[in-house]
């Protein structure tokens, strides 16, 4: 199906995500907040299309720009995978696109032979995964993982980190008493403009832009009030070839191997997913949701977190969990239809 991406850049930090504010912002708040504003707007269509899993999504990943400042490169998270050593001892968060292709055929050829792909070993400049005597020594360069040739060449010197996390003092004044009140806000903040992608059809993906730049106006996440959330479309900047090729050629569910952009259930169908041969982080969805004059608790959601690297028996489908609020007969909605980059091909 076809893709589109973009850029975004938050102009200070964002505080989203489930109890505490997540470095990531998921995939599947992209796709509340655009229907969010698609129901602003009256974009029926569009609201549709996210409800009904047809607008798949990335979550919002970090860029770098190339060595010759001519596009960016497309980071994602580094894929989970067994490991006899700590990868915080590696320094080891992120990875290239092709790298992460290549890490998946590595794993799709090991588990097919009988084996297990893990993590043996590494350095200051590279990683090493193992399966039944054959390995795949990838480099590592500015602690983002790479594969040699051209797409190590091409990574620029990111500023680090790409993330940190920043506090915001104020003061509030009791209207009574008048004594002050410190408060803290807490939250991400991106060195770096982030990349999200949408797959879906061709009339859908022409109606994101406009909506995406809306919501940029409005702001994601909470303290909106203050200035947080709030992002711009970046134009005039372009991805880096090798990693649309990877994008185009290896986007969609696939039988075995998928890496997840976004955060995904074991949904539907059911046993769709090869547990024992699935490495994924666990993130779970729990809390209040919804605005303070009409809150409502979330029921304790398991997922399979961003950077997974599962095995799909059978394509899966979007799975989406509806959710009682506090008003009668009106419910709320989490979708989780992540973009994934497959195995197919060598």
């Amino acid at each position: 199906m076809p893709l589109k991406l973009f850029f975004v850049e938050f102009s200070k930090g964002y505080h989203v995500g489930w109890r505490k504010a997540s470095m990531l912002v998921d995939h599947t708040t992209v796709l509340r907040a655009l229907a969010s504003v698609a129901y602003m707007v009256d974009d029926q269509f569009l609201a549709n299309e996210i409800v009904g899993g047809k607008l798949a999504a990335s979550s919002l990943l970090p860029s770098i720009a190339s060595v010759d400042g001519q596009c960016y490169r497309l980071l994602t998270v580094f894929p989970t995978l067994p490991s006899l050593v700590k990868l915080s001892k590696l320094g080891v968060s992120w990875a290239t696109l092709p790298a992460v292709r290549e890490i998946l055929v590595f794993s799709r050829e090991c588990v097919e032979g009988g084996g297990v792909p893990i993590i043996v070993g590494g350095g200051d400049d590279f990683i090493e995964i193992s399966c039944r005597g054959k390995s795949l020594r990838l480099k590592v360069v500015e602690r983002i993982v790479c594969m040699d040739g051209d797409d190590c060449r091409l990574l620029g010197k990111p500023r680090l980190p790409l993330f940190e996390k920043i506090e915001e003092y104020h003061n509030r004044i009791d209207r009574v008493t008048g004594s002050a009140d410190l408060f803290r806000l807490e939250g991400w903040k991106a060195n770096t403009p982030l990349w999200v992608c949408f797959e879906g059809s061709s009339e859908a993906l022409s109606h994101i832009e406009p909506l995406l730049k809306i919501l940029g106006e409005l702001g994601l996440g909470a303290y909106r009030s203050r200035g947080w959330g709030a992002f711009k479309v970046v134009e005039g900047i372009e991805p880096c070839d090798v990693d649309v090729k990877v994008l185009d050629r290896n986007s969609g569910w696939e039988i075995g191997y998928n890496f997840l952009l976004g955060s995904m259930l074991p949904g539907e169908p059911r046993d769709w997913l090869d547990e024992n041969h699935s490495f994924a982080p666990p993130t779970i969805i729990s809390g209040i949701a919804g605005p303070v004059f009409e809150e409502y608790r979330l029921p304790l959601i398991k997922a399979l977190g961003v950077g997974g690297l599962v095995y799909a028996r059978r394509k899966p489908r979007a799975s989406i969990v509806w959710i009682r609020t506090s008003v009668p007969g009106q419910k709320a909605w989490i979708v989780f239809n992540p973009l994934v980059v497959n195995s197919v091909g060598s």
